[in-house]
């Protein structure tokens, strides 16, 4: 963007982005959305295309963090211990 002559601020204006979102993203600091995504492509003469389905990941409860695996494993074992095998 900056090598083309056009500034940040005109291509953020024109896709209808707020200025200061468009700097915090070429910053590395935030993400975009797809409809941003979307807006910036168009202006820029771009076209987005899509790789694979995407998949939606459902959202985790505040304060949760993922199980690992190792700990998913020995929540599992301390919630049915082994039983012994009768008869052989």
């Amino acid at each position: 963007m900056d090598g083309a002559g056009v500034t940040r601020y005109a291509i953020a204006k024109t896709a209808g982005l707020d200025h200061g979102a468009m700097c915090r993203f070429m910053a590395g600091k935030t993400g975009l959305t797809l409809v941003s995504v979307d807006a910036l492509a168009d202006v820029l003469g771009l076209d987005l295309v899509a790789r694979r389905p995407v998949r939606v990941l459902p959202k985790q409860k505040a304060g949760r963090k993922p199980r690992s695996g190792k700990d998913r494993q020995r929540v599992e074992a301390s919630a049915d211990p082994p039983r012994e095998r009768k008869g052989n």
